[in-house]
């Protein structure tokens, strides 16, 4: 008599996954990760709706209050690098909410400080102040982005927010000495 053939574990799982799919009528076209393009004649938009404007200009205004901090820290030699990366990214972070600058210069460009986050008179803060403002930065743009009704937005916020963080993570430990 002629041997069996023995299913293997593969085919087995794979005949019972199928026989699962075949029998709820499962759509696989939902499991796409892919977004769904939208019909002809209509468009989507990742501008903030009317009631994320305030949410924006929050936003938009706690960048340049970090901006001034960041610019201030600019003398600390250990920080250098640093604030140089925390610079570059919330002027990233304000053209992307700013682009025209219009929340920041008004709509008269000559509005526009010539430095943007330049300090008024403002002192070397030191490593702690710059912590202290980097941290209360990013809780705002987390606490603006649990509010924000567009996706878009709540989505650029949060990333607005867990860059910061990263940076964060990354600035270089303190002297010791207790120095700050």
């Amino acid at each position: 008599m002629p041997a069996r053939p023995v299913a293997t574990r593969r085919a087995t799982l794979v005949a019972l996954s199928a026989g699962v799919l075949v029998t709820t009528g499962c759509d696989l076209d939902a499991l796409d990760p892919r977004p769904v393009p939208s019909p002809a004649g209509t468009t989507t938009t990742t501008e903030p709706g009317d009631g994320d404007e305030a949410l924006v200009d929050t936003a938009v205004a706690s960048i340049v209050a970090t901006l001034a901090v960041v610019e201030s820290a600019r003398g600390d030699a250990e920080l250098r690098r640093a604030v140089t990366d925390l610079d570059r990214l919330h002027r990233a972070h304000l053209e992307e909410l700013d682009p025209e600058g219009v929340r920041v210069c008004g709509p008269d460009a000559d509005d526009c400080p010539e430095t943007l986050g330049a300090p008024d008179g403002v002192g070397r803060p030191g490593r702690q102040a710059l912590l202290a403002q980097e941290q209360a930065h990013r809780t705002t743009l987390a606490d603006l982005a649990g509010q924000a009704a567009s996706g878009a937005l709540a989505s650029v916020l949060a990333s607005m927010s867990a860059a910061v963080a990263q940076r964060l993570a990354m600035l270089p430990a303190a002297r010791r000495g207790g120095a700050a």
